[in-house]
């Protein structure tokens, strides 16, 4: 017993520990209205454009949001609140482990009227 434990100990003092693999990333941003100010309660919905998958969150008292965990692919962000213009942003490109910001300015105006933005290339955070 005495001989086979060092051999046990070396082995397992010389595993490599195994390192994650991402396979999805982060969009996260602030909403404001035109004069900056934080606009909370606003709904956004992160919908995946080749699946049509959506995930919903709403902003914080200071106009944040954070949608972790979503896999890669392309994207377009929705922003909705009431009294203000929709906002979407459509062809974000969303790889492994990347997170990528996506603020938004909302308008005055009916929640019928939409603002759209095509991304073309999404900076990285």
């Amino acid at each position: 017993m005495r001989r086979v434990l060092p051999f046990v100990l070396l082995a397992a003092a010389s595993a490599v520990p195994a390192f994650a693999q991402f396979d999805s990333g982060q969009i996260s941003g602030f909403v404001r209205d035109a004069q900056q100010a934080a606009l909370p309660g606003a709904t956004v919905t992160v919908a995946n454009e080749a699946t049509g998958n959506k995930r919903s969150t709403v902003t914080n008292s200071t106009g944040f949001y954070v949608m972790p965990d979503i896999p890669v692919g392309s994207y377009a962000v929705t922003v909705e609140l009431s009294g203000f213009k929709k906002f979407v942003r459509t062809g974000i490109r969303l790889t492994a482990a990347s997170q990528i910001a996506v603020d938004a300015e909302l308008e005055l105006g009916s929640i019928e009227e939409t603002i759209t933005v095509t991304a073309a290339l999404t900076p990285l955070v």
